[in-house]
């Protein structure tokens, strides 16, 4: 296997060698530090910082997608809302998917450098973590230790970790819109209805990534080596309509 195949599988998520376990969840090596040292200010500030999601296989960010796509799981609106994907076009589907849900081969979660958080204190016994706005805005259970965050983050005191989606998210949703528009003369079948919006990937207040390690694998991202990986995806749903509005999708929730 030459070195282009394994960079490929390893941006993917079809293969990763530098993951270790730790707290129940697999993370790159080079995030350990860190991770360990924004925890302990955490502790010190009065969170217990934990990690419910990390490292993600292509083949489980995969069922995920195959199930949303198939009305197996929920389709939220950007307002948390149930959406009827069977009443939808397959373009519809597609980028109400990718609202909340990274595109199978695409996610930043494949890497092992990017995690969910949560403040494991502020639980109650017995309590499902759902990652939604209402657990990290306002009353929500995690809200504190996210306005703490976003303190921490702005001073350049977090560590190398950041919000990757808190940024260029008008502008990406704004470019995958007019992208994602039919040209004149173009196939009508390349773009979602006239009156559905492309909105961009949800901002993901609970999603943190470590910049000094992930900032490796943004730089390998190429729109044209995507393309020709999902056009050999013939199990992934909606494949056609991935590649029909490749160029909006990689503007506006790869490319950001």
């Amino acid at each position: 296997m030459n070195d282009h195949t394994d960079n490929l599988a390893c941006l993917t998520g079809q293969k990763n060698p530098d993951l270790v376990e730790i707290d129940g969840v697999s993370l790159h090596r080079c995030t350990l530090p860190d991770w360990r040292a924004l925890q302990n200010s955490a502790r010190a500030a009065g969170f217990e910082l934990s990690a419910v999601s990390a490292y993600r296989s292509f083949s489980r960010q995969l069922k995920i997608w195959n199930d949303k796509a198939r009305g197996v799981r929920p389709v939220l609106d950007a307002h948390g809302e149930v959406l009827d994907v069977s009443a939808m076009s397959d373009d519809e589907c597609l980028f109400s998917i990718l609202r909340w849900s990274a595109l199978p081969g695409a996610s930043r979660h494949h890497w092992g450098t990017d995690v969910d958080v949560v403040d494991s204190a502020s639980m109650p016994a017995g309590y499902s973590v759902q990652l939604t706005d209402a657990e990290v805005y306002n009353d929500g259970p995690f809200a504190a230790l996210h306005d703490w965050l976003d303190s921490i983050i702005n001073n350049d005191h977090s560590y190398g970790f950041y919000r990757p989606y808190a940024a260029k998210l008008d502008a990406g949703a704004d470019r995958a819109q007019r992208l994602a528009e039919p040209s004149v003369g173009g196939p009508a079948h390349s773009a979602p209805g006239d009156s559905f919006k492309v909105m961009g990937i949800a901002p993901e207040r609970w999603h943190l990534s470590h910049r000094p390690s992930s900032r490796h694998f943004k730089a390998c991202l190429n729109c044209d080596t995507l393309h020709a990986f999902y056009a050999r995806q013939s199990e992934m749903a909606l494949q056609g309509a991935i590649l029909d509005n490749f160029e909006a999708i990689y503007a506006g929730y790869i490319d950001v």
